[in-house]
């Protein structure tokens, strides 16, 4: 979903559906992830985030969706005991 700004202040803000992607049935890695996401910071220039954070036993990784690459940020030395249930991270 993406947020469509109302120009009216007295009218709440529409979202409309920008793209739909089966991610378990493109992407191989998507099994037994946790579905808790954060969107990447923004770029300069860029007006809106377009990469997902995701996380599972054996890595952090990212999907951009509107190019659908998808991109390991980290991958643990050793992986974990159970697939996560929460994905929270630092501001650091």
């Amino acid at each position: 979903m993406k947020r469509v700004r109302s120009d009216d202040p007295d009218k709440a803000d529409q979202y409309v559906q920008h793209k739909r992607i089966k991610l378990q049935e493109k992407f191989e890695i998507f099994r037994q992830v946790c579905m808790e996401f954060h969107f990447m910071n923004k770029f300069m220039g860029q007006e809106e985030p377009d990469t997902l954070l995701f996380v599972k036993r054996d890595r952090i990784f990212s999907l951009n969706f509107e190019t659908e690459k998808i991109s390991t940020i980290m991958k643990f030395k050793d992986d974990l005991i159970l697939q996560p249930e929460y994905f929270c991270m630092t501001t650091d």
